[in-house]
Parts: structure tokens; C-alpha cells; sequence
């Protein structure tokens, strides 16, 4: 008895922890894989369907910072990311802006990272309504 048992809520463990999961991409119309809800930045680092242009972009980008005397202002700040995976100006700005954050000293904690869909039905929108009340109209969008 104590064995079923076991082993019925081991089941059931496993299976509401698999269910829980929010898939972090999807393919489009065009069959290319993009991110989508929140994400780490690991995604964009190492993924190769994404990797390619963030990294060339990271490195190439050579920030002149000649005053960081306001660095120490941003060691409280959070910054919520919403970006598209899909989107030319996110691939030029996202890495870039990343960047500059590294240069600044702001932890890789301090920054929410959230990819929205590019499909017809949830433009510009999370899995789950992470956009919702935010007015994002345009990405790169970064919420201070």
C-alpha cells in the first residue's frame, strides 16, 4: 500500500512539474525558432540560433565611458528587457546595451529579460501577459 502510494505521488510530482513549465521557444510561420516570456541571458550566449548576432554585437560594441561617478546609482536599479528575438533593432541594441551594463558594473540579477512573439495573434506579447499594462509599442523596450 505505502509502495502505490509512493510511487502514485512520485507520478504525479513529476507530471505537475513538467506541466508547470513555460516553454521558452516557438518556431514561426517561417520556421525559425524564437524566444518568448522570460529568459536568461545564457540563451542568447550559447543558443547558436542566437548566439551568432548577440556575440558578434556584444564584442564589436566599445562603449566611451569617460565619467562612470553615476555607476554607483544603478547598484539598486532593476531593468526589465522586453525584446524580440525576431527584431533587427533588438539583435543591435540588446547586446550593446548589455555591454555597457557589464562596463557600469550591473549584475546580470539586476535585469529581467522577456522575449514576445512575433506571430499575427500575440504580436508584441509574452506567454504569459508579461506585457500587459506596459505599453509596449516598440522593442527594444528597457524599463528602468
Amino acid at each position: 500500500m505505502i509502495n502505490k502510494l509512493t510511487t502514485t505521488l512520485f507520478a504525479l510530482i513529476i507530471f505537475l512539474s513538467i506541466s508547470a513549465q513555460t516553454e521558452k521557444s516557438y518556431i514561426d510561420k517561417k520556421e525559425n525558432k524564437h524566444l518568448c516570456g522570460p529568459f536568461e541571458l545564457n540563451d542568447l550566449t550559447t543558443d547558436t540560433t542566437y548566439s551568432s548576432w548577440y556575440n558578434e554585437n556584444f564584442e564589436s560594441f566599445q562603449p566611451e565611458l569617460k565619467n562612470k561617478d553615476w555607476a554607483e546609482k544603478l547598484k539598486k536599479t532593476q531593468v526589465d528587457i522586453y525584446i524580440g528575438t525576431w527584431c533587427g533593432d533588438c539583435k543591435t541594441w540588446l547586446p550593446r546595451f548589455m555591454k555597457l551594463c557589464s562596463e557600469l558594473g550591473l549584475e546580470e540579477d539586476q535585469i529581467n529579460l522577456i522575449a514576445l512573439y512575433n506571430g499575427d495573434e500575440k504580436y508584441k506579447q509574452g506567454p504569459n501577459g508579461e506585457e500587459v499594462g506596459k505599453k509596449i509599442h516598440r522593442v527594444p523596450t528597457f524599463i528602468f
